[in-house]
């Protein structure tokens, strides 16, 4: 099997071309050149891998090479026939580099019938091609510069600046936070950093030597494959990495030491690159990882001004870890602005009562629920939030949701009183929705859809960005015969194409709805992505559970009468049945009980008032689909898991009540658990220690779970 599709082959190779446009200027000559080196450079990489290739598949690495082969051939093709020609000026200067651009063209087409046997190899040994969209990157910013980079000195040359001898032992597989931090002070320049994480993490933060020089690198995760070498990473794992990092690993052999680090859920990986990399031959010695990883390095040492400033990062947690503590956002590159300071009150702060305005009870009760998440708080805390609001995005509201939301957050971060009055927020939201007018009562599930949906909207990266082409009627066909696990994975980076925000990291997941034709026997199944889970309560049972529930969310529905189905295959409309599933869970498990229905004989909206018993540790193991056979996870194995990876295992962090019998009227109140105790949330009043019996109610109507 390939390792990649010949899609995620042309994403690189789209990458290696952004790289080379980033580093010329159109309509100069010399600029002119650099393009046709460049194109030779690629030609010549691309013979090479073609040498490596060989007569028969017996190579372990043969589709490795087809690959690079094929990247640095579309490169090469690409600035020949695409960008060279379009550059202002190629036609004055055509003639003085006519020669060579015109053999490198006839070399270039001269192989293009072993490029589409290639081509057509990939596609024929990889996973259902058309279909696996993975990204090494999600509308990936720019890796994020270093202070100073050696990008202008040669490779040949480049060197660190020698440094004075270690002066503490190094275990020979691993080395300690404490170990690591006084090598940084006293030997910066020897000390070569690899980050395993992804682009995305790393570019938010990672470990700096404080030298003025980032002698750091990131190597994605993803990218790494058994039985890679050294140079291979350097080939491949590495190809559209930034030239200085590329430059950094080359010339790694002239460092006294690698330190790799990664997350604690991928020590797989960081084994594996310790395996290649302890093969290679070249370094002074041995490399080590760091142990504990990045979570140890953030929580061991007290870095005041070096907290991860994103929410793809583990962090501590802001509310109970100290009294107090101070948070610097991460200023951007572009701002000349001073570092803002903020000062964070735990404890009481967190628990403050908010004042009800005017029939906001419905709002007050689901910002409680919401500032239970400390992954979620801390990113608005901390004013880097600016640096993600996208003013383009199609559906946002400019960042007038997201900024009010943040001066919220660090109002009640900030307040040593009682209570605080979120005015200037609950105009925002007036403003941006005008059902949520102040004076009238409203769902507070439906505050909660719009609050979420609005927020992403505000923070989502990708939100510019082209929407994704829908698959042709064959591409359907394909990823209908897939399993489950598959079709939701390659559905979902596709959803991320367009949907990128800190809603989606923490509360977003993904059900699947499978219809299935009664006469054929045929399947359409679609994906959509979810911030809550609405779940039916079973009327026809005395003690309801939220299993129950679960249960009936999941159950076969027959469609028929008006609501046949039109199967495509008959070409008709037929009897069908339909399914609901859960094909990816969040971190934050939002369920929402549909207490509320329409009585069609009446018209009038009714409310179920049957007590729904819920655990307050949950366990979703079995509504997420296992794999089916060896294969199925063979191929998993090529695609991103983004936490997707049992067991899934939850506890009960908020529960927000309705009192009354319809969503217009009656009062909102919400239970949420803050440091291991729970409090009773009543607009401006506040309980805590709230027995825990009290918590399963009968009123409940929104859950909130956090994932262990």
């Amino acid at each position: 099997m390939t390792c990649q599709s010949v899609e995620e082959l042309d994403a690189i190779v789209e990458s290696k071309l952004r790289e080379v446009d980033n580093k010329v200027s159109n309509g100069n000559v010399d600029f002119i050149k650099q393009y046709l080196i460049q194109a030779m450079n690629y030609y010549d990489k691309y013979r090479s891998e073609i040498k490596k290739i060989g007569p028969t598949e017996k190579n372990p690495k043969y589709y490795c090479f087809q690959e690079a082969a094929y990247v640095n051939y579309k490169a090469s093709q690409a600035l020949l026939r695409e960008r060279i020609p379009k550059l202002p000026g190629f036609g004055g200067y055509k003639s003085a580099y006519s020669k060579i651009y015109r053999e490198l063209i006839e070399m270039v087409e001269g192989q293009e019938h072993e490029i589409a046997q290639i081509k057509s190899g990939l596609r024929k040994n990889f996973c259902d091609d058309t279909l696996v969209l993975r990204l090494r990157s999600l509308k990936s910013p720019s890796a994020t510069q270093p202070k100073s980079l050696p990008d202008s000195t040669p490779t040949s040359q480049f060197k660190p600046k020698p440094s004075k001898p270690f002066s503490i032992t190094i275990n020979e597989e691993y080395i300690s936070v404490d170990q690591l931090s006084r090598l940084l002070k006293t030997n910066p320049n020897d000390i070569l950093l690899i980050d395993l994480r992804s682009r995305q993490e790393y570019d938010v933060y990672h470990i700096e030597d404080g030298s003025g020089v980032d002698m750091s690198i990131c190597i994605e995760p993803m990218s790494i494959r058994n039985g890679y070498t050294a140079e291979d990473l350097y080939q491949l794992s590495m190809a559209v990495n930034p030239d200085y990092e590329r430059r950094l690993f080359k010339n790694r052999s002239q460092y006294e030491l690698l330190v790799c680090y990664g997350n604690y859920d991928n020590e797989a990986t960081v084994q594996m690159f310790m395996t290649i990399m302890n093969k290679d031959t070249s370094l002074k010695r041995r490399s080590v990882y760091l142990k504990s990883g990045i979570k140890g390095w953030n929580q061991d040492l007290s870095f005041q001004d070096s907290k991860p400033n994103g929410y793809l990062t583990s962090t501590t947690d802001y509310f109970s870890n100290t009294p107090k503590h101070t948070i610097t956002p991460k200023s951007s590159k572009s701002s000349s602005k001073p570092t803002l300071k903020t000062t964070v009150n735990s404890g009481p702060a967190h628990t403050v009562g908010i004042n009800n305005l005017g029939n906001t009870c419905y709002m007050n009760c689901i910002l409680q629920c919401l500032l239970e998440s400390d992954k979620f708080v801390s990113f608005f805390l901390q004013g880097d939030y600016k640096k993600h609001i996208n003013i383009n995005s199609r559906l946002g509201s400019r960042g007038i949701l997201a900024t009010g939301f943040h001066l919220l957050v660090l109002l009640i971060s900030r307040s040593s009183g009682k209570t605080v009055t979120p005015s200037s927020f609950a105009k925002d939201v007036s403003t941006v929705n005008k059902n949520f007018k102040l004076g009238e009562q409203q769902d507070c599930f439906e505050f909660l859809d719009f609050l979420l949906d609005s927020l992403h909207e505000d923070l989502n990266e990708c939100g510019n960005e082209p929407p994704i082409a829908e698959l042709t009627p064959e591409e359907e066909k394909l990823r209908e015969a897939l399993p489950i696990r598959i079709a939701s994975t390659i559905e979902w980076e596709r959803y991320l194409k367009n949907n990128f925000s800190i809603v989606e990291d923490v509360f977003q997941g993904q059900y699947f709805s499978r219809l299935e034709c009664t006469v054929c026997k045929s399947t359409s199944t679609t994906y959509n992505s979810f911030s809550s889970l609405s779940l039916p309560i079973p009327l026809d049972r005395q003690n309801v559970t939220l299993d129950d529930c679960f249960q009936a969310f999941c159950s076969v529905e027959e469609l028929n009468g008006d609501d046949r189905w039109h199967c495509p295959s008959c070409k008709k409309k037929q009897v069908a049945f339909k399914k609901l599933g859960i094909s990816r869970l969040p971190s934050v498990l939002i369920v929402h009980f549909k207490r509320f229905q329409v009585k069609w004989e009446t018209g009038h909206i009714i409310k179920i008032d049957k007590f729904i018993s819920y655990p307050f540790k949950l366990s979703m193991d079995k509504y997420w689909p296992k794999a089916q056979s060896e294969e199925e996870l063979r191929n998993l194995e090529k695609l991103p898991s983004r936490n997707q990876n049992p067991p899934f295992n939850y506890r009960l962090t908020g529960v927000a009540n309705h009192f009354g019998t319809r969503t217009s009227s009656g009062h909102y109140t919400s239970y949420v658990q803050k440091g291991g105790q729970w409090y009773y949330f009543d607009d401006s009043a506040v309980t805590s220690n709230v027995d825990r019996h009290k918590i399963v109610n009968g009123n409940a109507y929104v859950l909130f779970y956090r994932r262990s």
